[in-house]
């Protein structure tokens, strides 16, 4: 289970100058809950595009930002990236730290935007 911090200060709002009132927890629950709910989307629409275990089945990304997620979401630490082709194709190669997993590396396919970016 994971747990997330929220600074004190992110739960009072300022109205006016020297002026602070709480905000409606609530309402931060709805939203924090919307939040989670698309993260968790996110990451399990690019956990279906494959295993990550090799190029051919690599998981699928739009960005790098995908990538952290993804490691972040499997609570894998990088410790090295390296790009390679293969098949024509590019591919981000992520090696991490030892876990109780026991994964050592991890294939992105980054070829919806690899290339692309002026």
């Amino acid at each position: 289970m994971r747990y997330f911090v929220v600074p004190l200060l992110l739960l009072l709002t300022f109205t006016s100058p020297g002026q602070i009132k709480p905000l409606d927890l609530k309402e931060i629950s709805k939203k924090a809950k919307l939040w989670f709910r698309k993260y968790g989307q996110l990451v399990k629409t690019i956990l279906s595009t494959g295993d990550g275990k090799e190029p051919g089945s690599a998981y699928i990304v739009t960005s790098t930002s995908d990538e952290y997620t993804v490691l972040d979401f499997l609570e894998l630490k990088f410790t090295q990236q390296a790009f390679i082709e293969h098949k024509k194709k590019w591919y981000d190669l992520m090696s991490v730290r030892e876990n109780e997993s026991g994964i050592d590396k991890v294939y992105f396919d980054i070829n919806l935007f690899f290339g692309k970016m002026k």
